[in-house]
């Protein structure tokens, strides 16, 4: 491998984060949404980036109760959120 190709891990473990397959479930950062979210940002913004990550997910956790509420789509799963959905 050279530096120019593109690599790509499937069992990638950052920090205890990552509990599964990236192509599984809430791209294996676990079974609930809520949970889902603040990790991944934790695997993305965790070299001390600690406001930015409150921040995040504060913001995470008012979509997911909006997912969860009838007005929501009631989904459970971040692989069925798409930008269609986020337009209606």
């Amino acid at each position: 491998m050279t530096w120019g190709e593109d690599w790509i891990a499937e069992n990638v473990v950052t920090d205890m984060a990552l509990v599964g397959r990236r192509d599984g479930r809430n791209f294996g950062h676990g079974r609930q949404l809520s949970y889902a979210g603040p990790q991944a940002l934790k695997d993305m913004f965790g070299g001390g980036h600690y406001g930015t990550i409150k921040a995040h997910c504060d913001r995470w956790q008012e979509f997911v109760k909006w997912c969860r509420s009838e007005q929501g789509p009631g989904i459970n799963d971040a692989r069925q959120i798409g930008r269609e959905m986020l337009a209606d």
